[in-house]
């Protein structure tokens, strides 16, 4: 059978029409889950920048933001992931309408004036002071440590700050000079009881180590409070996002000098594209991988999605942890708990989380065999000048989300060459931005 030009010609215009039809569900599906979209531009091959990015997370977009602004050059950021954001990146969960984050509940706070007032150009806030419940043996108690998890837990009646205090002192376990792992750490600051209900088993699970294999720091960041104060967190500034991370960073994103490429990893263009000074996010063993080190530890998160229907909530608190060993997950989140929720829903999500050495890198491994390889690899950063590497795993340590921004506006200072720039940046350092 024949089939003439005109027919082929039918067929290729549907195929073409299908095609645009496709594309464009697939973006309003997107624009719909993250708000709006950051600008992404297709690129050539060796194109020059005088700043490459890689990462668009919180310190990649605070360095963007910071060159976008106060000088002319222009700015690429590479995210291999298909969105902005990080592990701050959240949308609106399509069957219930509630905000949620795709890698774990993210509170913002600090105590830095300079970094708060950093943060409010790019979104409005609402104020929200965390609360954390863990469950034990049946029971909820309060998380950091505090008078009422105490009583809960042992049956006690302490009612003030002088009788906790004492019988903090009575549990503390002293030992000889300082402590030399999150295990002697623990025992020092609660005592056996409060070790063995909570600090332990939760660290294995988190940690897939016990807390004598971990250094002092993981267990040292930890609050304990001899009073009844419930908050997760005692800085002066405690607020989430009004529409969310992922609008707040594509906010600090929106300079028309900077360049988006998502769906990219650095690593497939570097050769490809030239850049005046590279900033890197990423894991700086990764970025090193060809010096023959061996690989740093991370641990890494795995979410389990559940909707309940025609309920409130689920637990009484936004998140749950579970320390007891027979739960085989570290902790429950529930954002429909969040006040910066745009919609009222009937239902209500959670998202079970377990711990892993699988997956993305998520959170650094602190012991020492990890800090003496990161000193190596540390090394060959400071050897070379056009490389700068910043943010939670390129530095190998814990950074919470204002430390980050501190960390990347110190970076921007530390490293810029304009004056005028480095004059602005120290007026964000000193609280006395315009």
């Amino acid at each position: 059978m024949k089939v003439n030009k005109y027919t082929l010609r039918k067929i290729f215009v549907s195929g073409i029409i299908l095609m645009f039809t496709v594309t464009l569900f697939m973006l309003l599906t997107e624009l719909k889950r993250n708000d709006f979209l950051p600008l992404v531009i297709r690129l050539g091959h060796d194109q020059n920048f005088d700043i490459c990015v890689v990462g668009a997370g919180l310190s990649g977009a605070v360095i963007a933001e910071r060159y976008a602004t106060t000088t002319n050059k222009s700015i690429l950021v590479m995210e291999k992931r298909s969105h902005v954001g990080g592990n701050c990146y959240d949308y609106i969960d399509n069957e219930t309408k509630i905000r949620v984050s795709q890698y774990g509940a993210h509170i913002f706070h600090t105590k830095y004036k300079h970094v708060w007032e950093y943060v409010q150009h790019f979104s409005e806030w609402v104020p929200y002071e965390h609360r954390v419940l863990a469950l034990v043996k049946g029971k909820y108690v309060p998380i950091p440590v505090n008078i009422a998890t105490v009583n809960t837990l042992f049956n006690l009646d302490i009612r003030s700050v002088k009788e906790m205090n004492l019988w903090l002192k009575n549990e503390q376990v002293h030992f000889n000079g300082t402590p030399l792992n999150s295990e002697e750490m623990a025992l020092s600051r609660v005592g056996l009881k409060l070790y063995e209900h909570l600090f332990k088993p939760y660290t294995i699970k988190q940690w897939n180590k016990t807390p004598s294999e971990l250094g002092p720091s993981v267990l040292a960041r930890i609050p304990v409070r001899n009073n009844w104060d419930t908050r997760y967190f005692s800085d002066q500034f405690q607020a989430l996002p009004k529409n969310g991370y992922t609008v707040f960073i594509n906010s600090m994103l929106k300079s028309p000098q900077i360049t988006i490429r998502l769906n990219m990893d650095y690593f497939d263009v570097r050769r490809s594209i030239k850049c005046g000074k590279t900033y890197f996010t990423g894991p700086i063993d990764r970025y090193y991988a060809t010096k023959g080190l061996a690989a740093l530890e991370y641990r890494s998160l795995s979410f389990e999605r559940r909707v309940i229907k025609s309920v409130n909530h689920f637990q009484p608190a936004s998140v749950v942890n579970h320390p007891n060993p027979e739960d085989n997950f570290t902790r429950i989140v529930e954002y429909k708990w969040f006040p910066n929720q745009q919609y009222q829903s009937n239902d209500t999500v959670i998202f079970i989380e377990r711990s892993t050495d699988d997956g993305e890198p998520y959170y650094p491994v602190p012991n020492k065999r990890n800090q003496d390889l990161y000193n190596h690899y540390k090394v060959f950063a400071n050897s070379d000048p056009y490389i700068h590497f910043l943010g939670r795993l390129a530095n190998y340590k814990y950074f919470n989300m204002d430390e980050a921004i501190k960390n990347a506006l110190e970076m921007f200072n530390n490293t810029v060459s304009n004056r005028r720039s480095v004059i602005n940046t120290i007026h964000f350092l000193n609280g006395t931005f315009n």
